[in-house]
Order: C-alpha cells, then structure tokens, then sequence
C-alpha cells in the first residue's frame, strides 16, 4: 500500500482535512470525502457510514485508495469488480462499503 493512500485514510478516520499529490481529503456537511483527481471516491458521514464508489474511474488508484479505507476490500477479477467479497455492478454510484 503506498504512503498516500494511508495518510489518506488515516486522515480521514481522523477527520482532518490533507491534500498531498492527486488525493485529498475534505469535509463535505456530515462527512469527510476521500478526492481523488478532483473526483469524490469515499464519503466516511459523522455516524460512521462509509460510502464508496469509483466515480466512472475503475482504474488500480482509485482501487487502492479505496483498499487503504478500514472495511473497504475493493478487487478485481476478470475485468469485474467486487466490494467486500460481492460484486460490485454499481460502481460508479454511491454504495455503502
């Protein structure tokens, strides 16, 4: 796992807004989001419901910032995604991790 994609996630678990290459992290009403190339990827709300998605980008960053999220298992097997083991057809629309 790259160093930006940790400090990505640990700056969101702790809520604490960081930009750093391509990546950032910033509060959004409720929620912090994970912004990848200017594209939301993950929304972690104050309740502690992490939502993702690719935003049309299934590229291998945008899986492995995802990866770096706490409960988040994004993988790829034959050209189809999987969220945490199901497969994930939805993935450019939010869905809860």
């Amino acid at each position: 796992m790259s160093k930006i994609s940790k400090t990505a996630a640990a700056m969101m678990m702790n809520k604490t807004p960081w930009a750093g290459g391509n990546t950032t992290v910033a509060p959004m009403d409720g929620a912090m989001l994970l912004i990848l190339h200017g594209h939301p990827i993950c929304r972690i709300w104050d309740s502690g419901v992490v939502e993702v998605c690719t935003a049309g980008w299934d590229i291998v960053t945008t899986r492995a910032r995802l990866n770096a999220i706490d409960g988040v298992s994004v993988k790829q097997r034959s050209g189809v995604l999987y969220l945490n083991e199901r497969l994930w057809v939805d993935h450019k629309d939010w869905t809860v991790a």
